[in-house]
């Protein structure tokens, strides 16, 4: 039943966020979702700490699965059609697949490591790796619309030094 409500959940965010996709930027998207998840995660966390009803911690981690339909669900392969010209775009693909795939690997196998000694503060961690990826995206990530792909990485190369 869980992973069905988990599901239900992710679908819903994808309906509901998908109009609001194409109307805003792909950076406010991807920092809205980052910025929401850690919220619901903290959110979480202080429910955990302060013993309220386990159904309102069920209710801020399930926003935490709504939430993330609206930027980190998404946004990563909108980003590669965005940034990456048609010749790159298929390398793009393949390499921010596998660091995808790497880093869902590596949060299981912490997430496994630690979260019997840290309990349930385990959720502090992840909260805190998701408000420091909203705010290096809100630093470093270059908006999109309307720049060719040459303009990008010439606003990349200017913003971020290791570009150079």
């Amino acid at each position: 039943i869980g992973s069905i409500v988990m599901i239900s959940l992710c679908l819903a965010g994808s309906i509901f966020f998908t109009p609001f996709l194409t109307k805003y930027s792909a950076k406010l998207m991807l920092c809205m979702g980052y910025f929401g998840m850690s919220i619901f995660f903290f959110a979480a966390f202080l429910s955990w700490m302060l013993g309220a009803n386990s159904y309102l911690l069920i209710f801020f981690l399930g926003a935490y699965l709504f939430v993330f339909q609206a930027g980190p669900g998404p946004q990563p392969w909108v980003i590669i059609m965005d940034t990456y010209s048609l010749e790159q775009r298929l390398a793009a693909q393949g390499f921010f697949t596998f660091l995808n795939w790497s880093a869902n690997a590596l949060v299981a196998i912490v997430y496994m490591w630690i979260s019997g000694p840290l309990d349930f503060y385990v959720s502090l961690i992840f909260g805190s790796i998701n408000l420091f990826t909203f705010f290096f995206l809100w630093i470093f990530m270059i908006n999109a619309t309307g720049k060719t792909h040459i303009e990008l990485m010439r606003e990349y190369q200017k913003k971020i030094p290791i570009f150079n």
